[in-house]
């Protein structure tokens, strides 16, 4: 079992007995995303998983709170020049989620998140011409990451989110140093 996934059970566990044990503020969140490596490679469809707790409301419309989740970024893949190479991350990452209701606009807001991320990437290269060739490794790697997006509120306990993150470098080994990570997605919160 490696330091991701020890991090990320740790991470659930964690998140499931604070919802438990919180009366307000807590939810629990799911997302499908569409993963962007940029440089050639396709777009895979990855999943994340995970809650957070909303702390504070400072004023009117503006929540404040804190999030962490698992997230499986999918394989993406790159051909040039018969070299195929493959890319697929993993990782765990905590945030901090600012949440501005629009006001006048019902049950709609905005959604910031500042984060950190720590990941682990895999890659193959795989050289189909003479002198056939093929190479895989792994790396971990961690680095700062943004969010902005909209979330509405259905009613009290479910909501749709759509987000943009941009993951930067954070997912980056010596082997995909040129590959930064961008992520759309679209999933559900649960209110406790």
């Amino acid at each position: 079992m490696n330091i991701v996934t020890k991090l990320a059970a740790a991470l659930f566990l964690g998140v499931v007995s604070s919802a438990a044990m919180a009366e307000q503020g807590a939810y629990a969140l799911a997302d499908l995303g569409v993963s962007s490596y940029g440089g050639g490679y396709s777009a895979p469809l990855g999943i994340r998983i995970g809650g957070g707790y909303n702390f504070i409301e400072p004023v009117k419309n503006l929540t404040i709170g804190a999030e962490g989740a698992f997230g499986y970024f999918g394989e993406a893949t790159s051909t040039i020049f018969n070299v195929t190479t493959k890319v697929k991350t993993q990782g765990v990452m905590v945030s901090g989620v600012v949440n501005y209701a629009i006001p006048n606009v019902s049950a709609l807001s905005v959604v910031g998140k500042l984060g950190f991320m720590i990941a682990n990437t895999s890659y193959s290269y795989t050289n189909v011409t003479f002198p056939a060739a093929s190479y895989s490794g792994s790396g971990s790697s961690s680095g700062l990451f943004f969010g902005v997006g909209m979330q509405y509120d259905i009613n009290k306990n479910i909501g749709i989110r759509a987000m943009y993150e941009d993951f930067g470098s954070a997912a980056n080994t010596s082997a995909t140093a040129s590959a930064g990570l961008t992520r759309l997605s679209a999933g559900a919160v649960f209110k406790f």
